[in-house]
């Protein structure tokens, strides 16, 4: 397993956002040099520490800094390890937070399956990791991860998270930087996880489940916008058509006489369901497009293109009764966005048949 130990500024910015006031017990399953629970000592001095690590010497250098923590090693994907593990005794759903930077490297793309409330669950390494740390957890305890991006739309994880916003909520903090880490260029995003309660999920359908029947055999091509806003001024074509920011989408619907923009960019037409890419997410602003008159949408700007009016609502309805699961999507540790890709993945775990078009870059024309 990879040893990428967690920077002091990612540890206290991942400790920022803990919401609990104090913490009784504060655990890493993946210590490695214990960075995280000593930016956790630095606001709550008065909490009960927890850390296992895999790596010998990682521990032993713990247990030599860290007296009063409870220090133990262990492979924490082992049922067999963790029995065994003296820290871990007795600390079943009493841990109040979790930190961790887990492993990230799956090399092949191997699969883990981990078992939570009596099920298989099929992840990768990292959400392995968080699977096997949620019966730690309190009810109401909370879980701050760094995790590889990739996590959040790759189908492998997908049951992971299904799972995980059946039995608690998540949220979807920010992105890092690639040069978070020293020595190396990941791309990691940085997710809560809070725990509703410890028993297992109903024997009703979840929501996922529900919504994927009213989806199963629909098609949505999703594009991204890729005309800026600055490429308009002095713009003086032969042909115009209207052009589509976020602006444009008005409590009402959309507004097309604001703009135009040169028709030689790449169009699209209806039905489709457009929603804003960068921005403070705001649900009033997605809405269905249904003319057959074509349109020039901006680089803030995804489009869900539908082959029926019937179908772009159906898209639209379920954006908006999932709007909360919808709105953790949006990322960025600046101006929040939502990636083609991250939409994509999105949609198809909700029964769509999801394909995504790589529009012309800006300042490129397209056939229409």
């Amino acid at each position: 397993m990879d040893r990428i130990y967690t920077p002091a500024p990612l540890a206290a910015r991942m400790v920022e956002h803990v919401r609990l006031k104090h913490p009784s017990t504060i655990a890493d399953f993946a210590a490695g040099d214990g960075g995280l629970l000593r930016a956790a000592r630095n606001r709550w001095a008065n909490s009960t520490f927890i850390a296992t690590d895999i790596n010998p010497a990682s521990v032993a250098l713990l247990r030599r800094n860290e007296p009063l923590w409870r220090v133990g090693q262990c492979n924490f994907l082992s049922h067999a390890s963790r029995t065994r593990c003296r820290a871990l005794a007795n600390p079943v759903a009493r841990v109040s937070l979790a930190l961790l930077n887990p492993p990230f490297t799956c090399r092949g793309g191997s699969c883990w399956h981990t078992q939570l409330n009596g099920l298989s669950i099929r992840s990768g390494l990292a959400m392995a990791f968080m699977i096997s740390s949620i019966p730690y957890l309190t009810r109401g305890g909370e879980m701050i991860a760094v995790l590889p991006a990739g996590c959040l739309w790759n189908e492998r994880d997908q049951q992971a998270w299904a799972l995980l916003r059946e039995i608690g909520q998540v949220d979807i903090l920010g992105e890092n930087g690639h040069n978070t880490f020293p020595g190396c260029s990941p791309r990691t995003v940085v997710v809560r996880f809070t725990n509703r309660s410890s028993a297992e999920p109903s024997d009703s359908p979840s929501r996922l489940e529900r919504d994927v029947s009213g989806a199963s055999g629909i098609t949505v091509e999703v594009m991204r916008g890729r005309v800026s806003m600055h490429e308009l001024n002095g713009n003086h074509a032969e042909i115009m058509r209207p052009f589509v920011h976020s602006t444009e989408l008005e409590v009402g619907g959309v507004n097309l006489t604001r703009r135009k923009a040169d028709g030689r960019y790449m169009s699209i037409s209806g039905p489709s369901v457009l929603l804003p890419r960068v921005g403070r997410p705001n649900k009033l602003k997605i809405h269905t497009y249904e003319g057959r008159r074509r349109i020039v949408i901006s680089d803030c700007i995804i489009a869900l293109k539908c082959k029926t009016r019937g179908e772009a609502e159906v898209v639209r309805t379920s954006l908006l009764e999932n709007w909360s699961e919808v709105e953790r999507h949006y990322i960025g540790t600046g101006a929040r966005h939502l990636t083609v890709r991250t939409i994509s993945h999105f949609l198809a775990g909700f029964g769509f048949n999801v394909s995504a078009r790589n529009s012309s870059q800006s300042g490129q024309h397209a056939n229409d």
